[in-house]
């Protein structure tokens, strides 16, 4: 009979008895080269954009720094930052605004540190809503921007 080596022995806590879910695992691989892909979405529920506006609003810098510190971590990654309207306002305007959200997003992260080549600025305007633009609540939703790990 072989002996197993030495190398493949585990000192494993708890109760091997419990279900597999509760058990840590054994061997975790966490490759720094290899991120898990982002997306994080600006909206009503986190930053609300207000009407006919591109300024950041309040707390949304500290929701941006982990965008920052997620870039600083992985410095091969490069985000698309999108930026969406509802649909109050002409087509046109809705583009440009939609813009300037975005544009707002990434030069605060540009001052934070992060490379300008690494973002991309897309305006959509009102093109892709999220929800219906006949109610407030579809309308606040659907003025947003959208980090997006491509």
């Amino acid at each position: 009979m072989t002996e197993s080596p030495q190398v493949l022995e585990a000192d494993v806590g708890g109760d091997l008895s419990q279900p597999l879910e509760v058990r840590e695992p054994l061997l975790v691989s966490k490759s720094p080269t290899v991120p898990e892909p982002m997306r994080l979405t600006l909206d009503e529920q986190i930053l609300p954009f207000e009407l006919d506006s591109a300024e950041l609003p309040l707390g949304a810098g500290q929701t941006l720094l982990t965008v920052v510190d997620y870039l600083k971590e992985f410095p091969e990654v490069s985000l698309t930052v999108a930026g969406h309207t509802c649909w109050l306002g002409t087509e046109a305007h809705n583009e440009e605004l939609s813009e300037k959200r975005a544009k707002a997003v990434a030069d605060f992260m540009i001052q934070q540190g992060v490379e300008a080549d690494r973002l991309v600025v897309e305006a959509y305007g009102e093109s892709r809503p999220v929800a219906m633009n006949q109610t407030d609540d579809g309308r606040r939703r659907n003025r947003r921007v959208e980090v997006i790990q491509p």
